[in-house]
């Protein structure tokens, strides 16, 4: 059944006495310009469990993999366009990589190879939150944690796309990626959406698990 305001507010209710009942000590002021050290250092603790890394990891996949079974009349789901291009990323970036070399990830890969893959993952996981920006929504989640340069990426590739589809879809301009030639990651941005972004709506490729 669809949750409507009467069946999720009580849930939301509920789940704040189990907070509530969890923990002996809260914060006592109800406003942040009274809060204490004291305060402060209950609130921190709590934050710091709430948000710790694998949380906070575990809630970006789950974005992720919430994805599956949104084709938007696609070959694909937005799950699988998602690890479609990561493996397509990182099937090219192996392939280049000098398996001799002696700073490698688990993975085969340098790290800053394995972040993009990464990025290229998680890269659309905005698309059906806030569309128009989808890129934002990812770069903004993730900046804390990759390269100016996948950042970037991250935060232009909408663009970069409407160069392989805009004129079937009758954009006015295509080729507002154009406006753009003076970045130094012009060209990352570039082989990440003609390489592996535009190419991954394939219903026959086999993804990387």
């Amino acid at each position: 059944s669809i949750p409507t305001m009467s069946t999720v507010l009580p849930l939301g209710r509920n789940v704040v006495r189990a907070v509530k009942r969890k923990h002996v000590e809260l914060a006592k002021k109800s406003s942040l310009n009274a809060m204490t050290p004291h305060d402060i250092e209950i609130m921190n603790k709590e934050f710091s469990e709430v948000a710790s890394t694998p949380k906070l990891a575990d809630r970006i996949i789950k974005m992720l993999t919430d994805q599956k079974g949104l084709s938007l009349g696609c070959c694909v789901d937005l799950f699988e366009h998602g690890l479609q291009t990561a493996s397509r990323c990182y099937d090219d970036l192996l392939a280049r990589t000098p398996q001799t070399a002696t700073d490698l990830t688990p993975a085969g890969l340098s790290a800053a190879d394995e972040e993009l893959v990464v990025v290229a993952l998680l890269h659309d996981v905005g698309e059906t939150l806030s569309p128009i920006n989808h890129g934002e929504v990812a770069g903004g989640m993730l900046r804390p944690y990759i390269s100016p340069r996948n950042y970037w990426i991250l935060m232009h590739h909408e663009i970069f796309q409407l160069y392989y589809y805009g004129e079937a879809a009758g954009a006015l301009d295509h080729n507002l990626r154009d406006h753009l030639r003076n970045s130094p990651h012009w060209d990352a941005c570039e082989e990440f959406c003609l390489k592996w972004d535009q190419a991954a709506f394939d219903g026959e490729y086999e993804c990387k698990e």
